[in-house]
């Protein structure tokens, strides 16, 4: 089973993993009992908490099923199940996975690929998918020279002009200062393409939003920069000194 595939399926098979701690427990000790493949699986869990991103760690028919499966089915269990140990989850994850490929066998036999219900499921799905790749690559390509090491410095001299207190080193709040540039130029970006765009809002009746009702408030950025300063500085003298003993 391809990473690929995987993704494809994330859905149906956070379906499947969404069976409850017990029948998992369950089904991975049926696991252990019926085939040595699952045994040594569980074995590796227990001893280094998961398996080998590419050891193949079950085999379903002609499907491979691998280690980097099983840690990615891992991931889609529910928040629940996500505070259990890792060696526990781990064979749930894989039995669930074994199951996965079961039926899909069955579905295969009964030629589902060319069901009308199926295709339009995909049609949807590879839909999304595309939009969320344009939105992902645009947004990347937009904010790719965002964070710079000028724009990290200059931000950080804006910052020290601006504050009545000495600010920690620069390495020290790098990543908050980089954190600021990223969510100011995603506000500058809303704001970019929301002006002049054909954008309308409804209130919980279905009557159009007075378009000022519905925009930002203007004010809400004009203090960024002092705001940033207060926020590396402290908001008064003891929160300044946290920073510094820091």
């Amino acid at each position: 089973m391809t990473m690929a595939n995987w993704k494809m399926c994330s859905t149906a098979i956070a379906a499947i993993l969404s069976l409850p701690l017990a029948t998992g427990s369950a089904l991975a000790q049926q696991s252990q009992d019926t085939g040595q493949t699952n045994e040594s699986v569980s074995k590796s869990a227990q001893t280094s908490g998961s398996p080998q991103e590419d050891a193949v760690v079950a085999k379903v028919g002609d499907v491979d099923i691998t280690g980097a499966d099983v840690m990615a089915a891992v991931a889609t269990l529910p928040p629940q199940l996500q505070s259990q140990p890792t060696q526990m989850l781990v064979p749930i994850a894989l039995q669930q996975l074994v199951l996965r490929e079961l039926i899909l066998e069955q579905a295969r036999s009964q030629n589902l690929s060319e069901d009308s219900e199926v295709t339009e499921m995909v049609e949807t799905a590879m839909r999304d998918l595309e939009q969320n790749a344009m939105v992902e690559v645009w947004l990347a390509r937009e904010m790719e020279d965002v964070v710079t090491d000028d724009a990290v410095q200059s931000a950080y001299e804006d910052a020290k002009s601006q504050s009545e207190q000495e600010l920690p080193p620069l390495d020290a709040v790098r990543p908050q200062i980089e954190q600021n540039l990223r969510q100011q130029a995603m506000q500058d970006l809303s704001t970019q393409l929301q002006d002049g765009a054909d954008v309308v809002f409804y209130d919980a009746s279905g009557n159009p939003v007075d378009e000022s009702a519905a925009g930002s408030d203007p004010s809400a950025s004009s203090g960024s920069d002092a705001s940033q300063s207060e926020d590396m500085s402290g908001d008064d003298s003891e929160s300044g000194s946290e920073t510094t003993t820091q």
